[in-house]
């Protein structure tokens, strides 16, 4: 069996990835789309874990003031 060669596309515009995707549909020639993420997996855990909490109504309110007080500390 021959070994399959991979084709990397950087494409910006949805229309030229359909027409992608039509012109290798039509040569019947597999593919698959992947996207690359620009954050790290454990960053994209926590925003998905903290996500849920929220829609769970698991959230604290905290008053501007009250963030600068909380942050201060004196040299």
């Amino acid at each position: 069996m021959k070994a399959s060669e991979i084709i990397i596309i950087h494409s910006t515009g949805q229309g030229k990835i359909q027409a992608l995707k039509a012109f290798l549909g039509a040569m019947k020639i597999e593919f698959e789309i992947t996207q690359k993420s620009r954050y790290k997996a454990e960053f994209v855990e926590k925003v998905a874990v903290g996500d849920k909490s929220i829609k769970k109504g698991k959230t604290k309110s905290i008053t501007l003031d009250d963030i600068w007080k909380s942050s201060y500390r004196p040299l």
